[in-house]
């Protein structure tokens, strides 16, 4: 996917604090106030999402703007109700968008009832004042819970 089809699906201003990287960002090289995007995977996940998820653009940028808007204490994503909220759309919905865009790579889960971080391999944050936000660690899984590749 080419730069510019890419800004025109994210419908990109100037006014978008993003710094664009060709792989993961380096935090250097990230201005105070601006989120490195890692475009290729950016682009990958965009071409993979399935035509019949509309919203997960507009979910995607509103949770990379987030990065620096809108930091999270625990190092996630605005609450669901929240991000609802802002897109005009169901929680359940953004939910659904959510899982989705955990299976593509985009985000990971940091607790067990829900909360989300976006992957430090897409996209990382620099605070106007140079801090860089907390980086939730991964959720394990539960003990004794079933590992579906164990059962197959």
């Amino acid at each position: 996917m080419k730069k510019e089809e890419l800004y025109r699906r994210f419908d990109l201003r100037p006014e978008d604090p993003f710094v664009w990287f060709n792989g993961p960002p380096v935090l250097e090289e990230i201005p105070w106030g601006y989120v490195g995007v890692n475009r290729r995977k950016l682009a990958k996940i965009v071409e993979k999402r399935p035509p019949r998820h509309t919203n997960m653009v507009p979910l995607l940028k509103l949770m990379l703007r987030g990065l620096v808007f809108n930091p999270q204490v625990d190092g996630g994503i605005l609450p669901f109700t929240e991000l609802a909220r802002r897109i005009n759309k169901s929680r359940f919905t953004v939910h659904r968008e959510s899982k989705l865009l955990s299976e593509l790579g985009a985000l990971y889960p940091i607790s067990y009832n829900g909360r989300y971080a976006v992957n430090p391999e897409l996209a990382q944050a620099v605070l106007p004042a140079g801090f860089v936000p907390y980086v939730a660690p991964p959720v394990k899984p539960k003990e004794g819970a079933k590992n579906e590749e164990a059962v197959s």
